[in-house]
């Protein structure tokens, strides 16, 4: 044998060596986590749910990188709940651990050196060619193209935009015969503004054009009374139209002349309609609510200035008779100082309010004025008397509205729900109720639970 091949076969035995050595090393943390991981029958998904540890905090221990993980305190415990859910000695792996972490996995491992590798030249970065340039273009024209169309599309399916600046219900001075209306929306949007029929006034059309940055302002005729306004913006590309904006303007009215005629139930007792000429002898002065008046939800202050030592308020229906809705109780309000004043709350629809003060030996004043309530809910009002209750409010569905709610002896509480529930107490004959501002007394003459039915405009009804 040659010294060459002597030394060939030494350099071979030097290699089988080390191959064998390395593969019979012992393995590491995360090949230890893996294998009992695997053996167990778990992927690292299920690990995650069951450990509440990220999967790629976990992938990370059984990878042994430790870049991947957070702060050796962090990475430590993590390495703990892990091996205990595996089965493993938590203590044992920690220590492996701390030693792997402390000095190179591998220090007693022959160090071989690896053979000399060719040497090649540094690539200089992207080499352009004709064909990539031209690949470059058409892919940069198809992706333009592809998000142009699908801008289009998105246009033409969405309704354009269209704004008010300003409240959507107004009140004007006595005497204003002009409104100016005016928003914002789509560029160049052609706006349309429809007047409705209130029976005052003829219905009308007015149009104009935003301009390019979508702002718009139109001047409107209005009358006495309340002025109903619908505004509608079109878009000119894809004529499409915007959701309509609902306007409510009100311009009161001057003469609050006395009322003629049926006046219902605003009288003093004793007092007749014939009676009523002349100048009244009474001082009354209402200042709030104005004629005209638009409450949204349905509450009306009504404040005031008389001589009398009390003033009469009621409310009547005005508008469809087969819609006539129930009016709040008429209540006798106490002057002091005065002046007089009182909440009420009024279900949605029109309404007449009067409001009637006399003297001993004269006439009485009369104020009237119309007032449009908004409100599409129901006042329900439970107050306890001689006794606590617990109150629950439910849908005819069974949906809860409020629940547990304790009224202590002379506690009240005021709910506003869907024209259409169920009212259910623990003590009836403690639970007096009113449905917007018409009392219905006590539920009950018992102290035991018992469940109503309350729709609104309608008498309440008991369930079984």
């Amino acid at each position: 044998m040659t010294a060459r091949q002597a030394a060939r076969v030494g350099t071979r035995a030097t290699s089988e060596d080390t191959w064998s050595y390395e593969t019979q090393r012992a393995p590491n943390v995360g090949e230890i986590l893996q294998t009992a991981r695997e053996r167990k029958g778990v992927d690292l998904a299920r690990a995650e749910r069951e450990t509440k540890i990220r999967a790629r905090h976990l992938m990370a221990l059984e990878a042994g990188d430790l870049a991947d993980l957070p702060a050796p305190v962090y990475a430590k415990g993590f390495l703990r709940n892990y091996s205990t859910y595996l089965g493993l000695d938590a203590d044992e792996m920690v220590d492996r651990w701390r030693k792997e972490i402390d000095q190179p996995s591998r220090a007693d491992t022959p160090t071989v050196k690896p053979p000399p590798q060719p040497i090649t030249t540094p690539s200089r970065g992207l080499k352009l060619t004709s064909g990539l340039v031209v690949a470059l273009v058409l892919a940069t024209i198809v992706f333009s193209f592809v998000g142009y169309v699908g801008l289009q599309l998105f246009r033409f399916t969405q309704n354009p935009e269209i704004s008010l600046s300003g409240p959507a219900i107004r009140q004007l001075q006595p005497g204003d015969t002009f409104v100016t209306l005016r928003g914002g929306g789509t560029s160049n949007a052609a706006i349309t503004v429809t007047g409705a029929d209130t029976g005052e006034a003829e219905p009308f059309l007015r149009t104009d054009t935003a301009d390019a940055t979508g702002a718009w302002s139109m001047s409107l005729p209005v009358n006495k009374g309340e002025n109903h306004f619908t505004i509608v913006g079109k878009d000119p590309e894809t004529a499409r139209d915007s959701s309509p904006l609902q306007v409510i303007v009100s311009v009161p009215v001057e003469d609050t002349a006395l009322p003629q005629g049926d006046l219902g139930p605003v009288l003093p007792e004793g007092v007749a309609d014939t009676e009523i000429t002349g100048i009244p002898s009474a001082e009354l002065t209402v200042t709030d609510p104005a004629h005209g008046y638009v409450t949204e939800n349905g509450k009306v202050k009504v404040v005031g200035t008389s001589d009398a030592e009390s003033v009469r308020v009621s409310f009547k229906w005005r508008g469809n008779v087969d819609a006539a809705k129930t009016p709040p109780e008429v209540r006798d309000l106490p002057v002091n100082n005065g002046v007089f004043r009182d909440t009420f709350q009024l279900p949605k629809g029109k309404w007449v309010l009067y409001v009637a003060a006399s003297i001993d030996g004269g006439y009485p004043a009369v104020a009237e004025m119309n007032i449009r309530s908004l409100n599409d809910k129901m006042a329900v009002r439970v107050e306890a008397i001689d006794g606590k209750t617990r109150v629950k409010l439910t849908t005819p569905d069974g949906e809860i509205i409020a629940e547990k709610v304790l009224l202590q002896d002379g506690e009240k509480k005021v709910f506003r729900v869907d024209p259409d529930v169920i009212l259910r107490v623990g003590n009836a004959k403690a639970a007096n109720v009113t449905v917007d501002g018409k009392s219905h007394g006590v539920m009950g003459d018992k102290a035991v639970p018992v469940e109503w039915r309350l729709i609104q405009g309608k008498k309440p009804k008991k369930l079984d």
